[in-house]
């Protein structure tokens, strides 16, 4: 049988009743009707998981059950007068907010968030996707890497001092190989130490939150065309697109901020 949480979730989604032409209605509830095309909503608002129910016609009929459950309950409402309940219409408020902060974002992506604005910003930021591929030794000390380096300078293979000294578990498997990585992928000291690099360079020690890195830089790749890109970076490239937009519309409110408020 059809689920009785089913007609929940129809609710919440907000599978109301449309007006029905002559003839067009499936049920009715104290006259008001139930019309096929709001039926037909309801079916391609059932969950895929849940859609072989709705192919069965003992299924399809627990569905209008469930749509006819709504309107009494619809129609209790308005006899009961909920929506004259204080937190009730908090909640109808907060939904409307909600609903219409999302429509206007989508709007907004529709808008803005076009093929010329994202080459441009890509454009505009290429060097943020530059690649680096570097490799570290993680000391607790300063003293400790500045020992490293020495080493290194006197010859020592990196990977190898890597395996024997870093603190970063990983470097017993990778000689502190880091692969390829984009600026924003690495705390800030760290990256903007390797980004400044060269090939080969060997950096003196870089202090984080991590301990002491000694860095060298084995290869930098520069950014490719916009299609030669990931899926998920050039999703990261819209949503900044779209960021800097709202960022634009907050610059022209007139937004007062009390902090001291906060507290």
């Amino acid at each position: 049988m059809w689920c009785k949480q089913a007609g929940v979730v129809l609710a919440v989604l907000g599978m109301g009743v449309a007006s029905a032409w002559a003839g067009d209605e499936v049920g009715t509830v104290n006259g008001q009707p139930i019309t096929k095309a709001a039926f037909d909503e309801a079916v391609a608002g059932v969950p895929p998981q849940m859609q072989q129910r709705v192919t069965t016609a003992e299924g399809r009929e627990a569905l209008l059950d469930d749509l006819i459950m709504q309107e009494v309950l619809m129609q209790e409402s308005r006899r009961a007068g909920v929506e004259k309940d204080p937190e009730v219409k908090r909640q109808l408020d907060d939904l409307r907010r909600q609903v219409l902060v999302q429509a206007t974002l989508k709007k907004v992506a529709d808008t803005e968030v076009t093929d010329e604005k994202v080459k441009a910003y890509y454009e505009a930021h290429k060097e943020e996707f530059r690649q680096v591929r570097a490799s570290h030794i993680l000391s607790e000390t300063e003293e400790q890497a500045q020992d490293a380096k020495k080493r290194l300078a006197e010859g020592a293979d990196f990977a190898a001092l890597a395996k024997e000294l870093s603190i970063d578990p990983s470097a017993k498997e990778n000689g502190g190989d880091l692969g390829f990585f984009q600026k924003d992928q690495m705390v800030k000291p760290f990256a903007d130490r390797a980004f400044a690099m060269k090939v080969d360079e060997i950096s003196d020690p870089v202090k984080t939150e991590f301990g002491y890195h000694i860095i060298k830089v084995a290869e930098i790749k520069d950014a490719g065309p916009i299609d030669t890109l990931d899926p998920q970076a050039l999703l990261d490239i819209k949503r900044s697109v779209l960021a800097k937009r709202i960022e634009d519309l907050k610059g022209r409110a007139k937004i007062v901020v009390h902090k001291d408020r906060l507290k």
